[in-house]
């Protein structure tokens, strides 16, 4: 039988870690190039905060309930691979 640590090691779990940290660095350091949304299911501009996770916002639609992220990168993102 397969156990977890088959297919996800946890001798990677640390790495992994630092690895979304600088992603989620990355992106707060580019916040300002971030945009205000509507909601993206129903256009609507009524939202609350719902909930904030690494820095950024994530809004409840009024109007349909749906969760989305806002304000949010728009566009492309020279991000940098490295694979080692």
């Amino acid at each position: 039988m397969i156990e977890e640590n088959d297919i996800r090691p946890t001798k990677y779990n640390d790495l992994q870690e630092s690895a979304v940290k600088k992603d989620i660095q990355f992106l707060l350091d580019r916040k300002n190039n971030f945009v205000h949304i509507n909601c993206p299911v129903c256009g609507t501009i009524n939202s609350k905060v719902e909930m904030q996770k690494n820095g950024f916002d994530y809004l409840e639609c009024s109007n349909c309930t749906m969760l989305y992220l806002s304000p949010k990168l728009m566009g492309t993102v020279p991000f940098n691979f490295k694979i080692k």
